[in-house]
């Protein structure tokens, strides 16, 4: 309380639904209590609640003009409030009891709860959200700690943003930096939204045809490289031929180990899968050869995917295409886009009974000629020994299909044409 004593020139009418239109909720007391001080302070009023005045005693002959223009200030704040929070004033006497008994409800928080919002504006990465929706966020966490007069300075707080925005807005961050005069926050948002925009309109189209040495492992551990080809796309299923084949063994890639005669009745029994001629088989084709040098392809001679162009901010992995992986895996979150931690409760389940605890999740892409294959919710599986792809879930994804070679494969957008296997997905 101040030592100022109070005068009412004159009486000021004011209503709830006239002056205070905005309705106090649990959620919303910085913007109300904004929106009435700001009121109150163009009609001269504010010491009526703020305590920079001491109101008159009951036996002098300003009281009661005081006690009017108070009874009619007390009317509006409860007015404003809504039919929840209401009866929390329901007893108090003065205009400043009842602000000050919101203030106590909905302004004065613990320590713990300072401590807390600090700690959550410090270790809040934007991860996949947009830039709008994440400053949108961090403004909220600076309200609520200004709420509760613990402020923090604007700079501390573009400080925080900036080290949270991920490895794609490093240029932009590292250029703020690197200013002389400080930036406002305003003009952080403006510049980090137009970069936003920039990077999504700069998208660079990277390979589609993605090329690798395969071998077909039986049962019994020998190869088959006359197999027929196997087709996999968003609603297929693999093509195994023989209903006696080997429905569940899994694919591994690995140089070719085949090692033909070239004789007369090899060739005479050879099928070529990529033109659909005999006499030669697909790994001798020139057709085949001809398409990759002219598209500047070449297959590779380890468990590694054909590519030209990585992600600066990745480290480019070797994968391994999995027909009977339920989803994509790596041994090192470096591989994914802004990894982070995993919180589920499953584990990688391997064929021979073993679980191997996740670590973090993230996403990735694989580079093609037309476009990047998006590789999302990929877990971090630091004991894996191979970098998995999901070969079900990519076609989902990318909407493609991926079709088998004895020496190669491809993966085709439906765009593209091609031949591929229809069928129900396999569970």
């Amino acid at each position: 309380m101040g030592d100022k004593t109070a005068t009412i020139p004159a009486i000021v009418h004011l209503t709830a639904a006239t002056h205070l239109t905005i309705k106090l909720t649990p959620s919303n007391f910085p913007v109300w209590r904004k929106h009435v001080l700001s009121t109150l302070t163009g009609l001269d009023l504010q010491h009526f609640i703020d305590g920079s005045s001491t109101p008159p005693t009951n036996t002098s002959a300003d009281y009661a003009a005081w006690y009017r223009q108070d009874q009619i200030l007390f009317s509006a704040i409860l007015g404003s409030c809504t039919d929840a929070i209401q009866p929390l004033l329901a007893s108090a006497d003065t205009s400043r009891e009842a602000w000050t008994r919101l203030n106590t409800t909905y302004a004065n928080v613990s320590r713990s709860r300072i401590i807390s919002l600090k700690s959550k504006l410090s270790t809040n990465p934007r991860g996949t959200r947009n830039i709008a929706d994440y400053l949108r966020e961090m403004r909220t966490i600076a309200d609520d700690l200004a709420l509760a007069q613990n402020p923090i300075k604007d700079e501390d707080l573009m400080i925080h943003i900036v080290n949270q925005l991920g490895d794609s807005f490093k240029p932009i961050v590292a250029a703020i930096k690197a200013r002389d005069t400080t930036i406002t926050y305003s003009e952080l948002h403006d510049k980090l939204v137009d970069y936003e925009t920039h990077l999504k309109q700069s998208e660079v189209a990277l390979p589609e045809i993605i090329t690798a040495n395969y071998t077909y492992a039986s049962r019994n551990g020998s190869t088959n490289p006359n197999r027929p080809n196997e087709s996999y796309g968003p609603n297929s299923r693999p093509n195994h031929g023989s209903r006696n084949g080997p429905r569940n063994s899994r694919s591994q890639w690995s140089r070719s180990q085949n090692n033909h005669t070239g004789n007369r009745s090899y060739r005479a029994n050879s099928y070529c899968q990529f033109c659909s001629l005999n006499g030669h088989d697909t790994k001798d084709c020139r057709k085949l050869a001809r398409f990759l040098r002219d598209n500047n392809i070449t297959t590779n001679t380890g468990p590694t995917i054909n590519t030209t162009t990585t992600n600066a901010n990745m480290v480019p992995p070797s994968w391994i295409f999995d027909t009977g992986a339920s989803d994509h895996a790596v041994l090192n979150q470096s591989h994914v886009q802004t990894p982070r931690e995993y919180g589920g409760p499953d584990e990688i389940l391997l064929g021979d009974g073993t679980n191997l605890k996740i670590t973090h999740i993230g996403d990735s892409k694989i580079p093609t000629l037309s476009r990047p294959l998006t590789l999302s919710r990929v877990l971090c599986v630091p004991t894996l020994q191979r970098n998995l792809v999901s070969v079900a879930k990519l076609c989902k994804t990318n909407k493609v299909s991926v079709e088998f070679f004895p020496s190669c494969f491809f993966c085709e957008g439906s765009n593209h044409g091609g031949a591929s296997t229809s069928g129900s997905e396999r569970q």
